[in-house]
């Protein structure tokens, strides 16, 4: 199963900024002297492609009794048999999580936070395959 990362209004707002202001200064250097400012145009672009790999780049999937974290090109695999604990999390740190509204999976070797959407049923699939898992929600 596969689940996507939660999408919080600060977080888009955060990395929508730098787009928006070249944006604005796109405008208004053409406005001022109806030339197209080439280098906003290719950050818009680059920073457009950028946003729509990181957005899409982050999966969570359940697969093979393994809990796997995509997050654009690295890969962290976590057996669900070795999963602890579960609890809830707010934490800033950088990690494949989209939300501040986060989950923190902690392992035998290794914790990760993630958002996923349907959080729920993500944790539910986890304690299905795991029932030892800790919930501390």
């Amino acid at each position: 199963m596969r689940y996507r990362s939660k999408l919080d209004p600060i977080v888009s707002i955060v990395l929508l900024l730098p787009i928006a202001n070249a944006i604005f200064r796109l405008v208004s250097f053409y406005l001022a002297s109806s030339i197209i400012d080439q280098g906003s145009l290719i950050f818009i672009f680059i920073y457009g492609i950028v946003l729509s790999l990181i957005y899409f780049g982050i999966i969570y999937e359940i697969k093979d009794d393994e809990l796997i974290v995509s997050n654009l090109f690295i890969k962290t695999r976590m057996p669900i048999a070795s999963i602890k604990l579960i609890k809830k999390s707010k934490n800033f740190l950088a990690a494949p999580a989209l939300s501040l509204d986060r989950i923190k999976i902690v392992s035998d070797e290794k914790w990760v936070l993630i958002s996923p959407v349907k959080k729920e049923e993500l944790i539910k699939q986890l304690k299905r395959i795991n029932p030892l898992i800790d919930l501390q929600l």
